[in-house]
C-alpha cells in the first residue's frame, strides 16, 4: 500500500450509496474537508439530510464518473457496486467499494485528527471489525496491567508507611531526580 493524502480542494470526489454506511463515509469525507457529490438511487432520509444539497437521486452514468478523481461506494448491492466500480475503473477513476476488496483501488484508513495533525492507521483492507476486536482486547489488557501496577504502588506505599519508612519510599521513587544522583 502507498499511503497518501488527497487535498479536497484539488480533488473531485463522489460518494455513491444508500444507507448507514454511506452516511458514515459521507461524514468521514466532510470531516476531512471534502464536499463530495452524492449519488443514490434509493437514498435513506439521513443520507439526504447529510448530503446538504450536493445530491443526485440516481446512479451516475459512465461519462459522469470520468469527472471524478476518487469515488467511494457504500451500501449498494454487490451487482450494482460491481457495475459502478468497473465503469469508474474504465474511466481511470480510483474506486473504493466499502468492504469488497476486489473492487478497491485504495483503502480508507482509520483517522485521528487533533487540530492540524492527522494520524492514520490502515489494515490493508482487512476487516475493520476484526481489528476493532483486537484493539479492544489490547486496551483491556493494558488497563489490567495499569491496575496491577497502581495496586502494587499503593501496596508498597502502605507497607512503607506502616513500617515508618516513608522517607525510604520517597528516596526509592525519586532517586533518579535527586541532586545526589544528577
Amino acid at each position: 500500500m502507498i499511503p497518501l493524502y488527497l487535498d479536497p480542494a484539488q480533488t473531485r470526489i463522489a460518494l455513491i450509496g444508500r444507507g448507514a454506511l454511506a452516511v458514515r463515509r459521507l461524514n468521514w469525507l466532510i470531516q476531512g474537508g471534502a464536499a463530495p457529490d452524492v449519488w443514490s438511487d434509493e437514498p435513506s432520509h439521513e443520507l439526504l439530510t447529510t448530503a446538504n444539497g450536493r445530491f443526485e437521486r440516481r446512479l451516475p452514468k459512465e461519462a459522469e464518473l470520468a469527472d471524478y478523481h476518487a469515488i467511494w461506494i457504500a451500501d449498494l448491492p454487490y451487482e450494482r457496486a460491481e457495475m459502478v466500480a468497473n465503469a469508474a475503473r474504465s474511466a481511470n477513476v480510483l474506486v473504493n467499494v466499502e468492504d469488497v476488496l476486489p473492487f478497491c483501488d485504495f483503502h480508507t484508513p482509520a483517522v485521528l485528527r487533533r487540530g492540524q495533525l492527522t494520524l492514520t492507521a490502515g489494515t490493508g483492507g482487512a476487516s475493520p471489525p476484526s481489528h476493532a476486536r483486537r484493539a479492544s482486547v489490547w486496551k483491556r489488557r493494558s488497563q489490567r496491567r495499569g491496575r496491577k501496577r497502581s495496586r502494587k504502588s499503593r501496596n508498597r506505599v502502605r507497607r512503607c508507611a506502616r513500617r515508618g519508612r516513608a522517607s525510604m519510599l520517597w528516596s526509592r521513587t525519586h532517586a533518579r531526580v535527586s541532586p545526589s544522583t544528577a
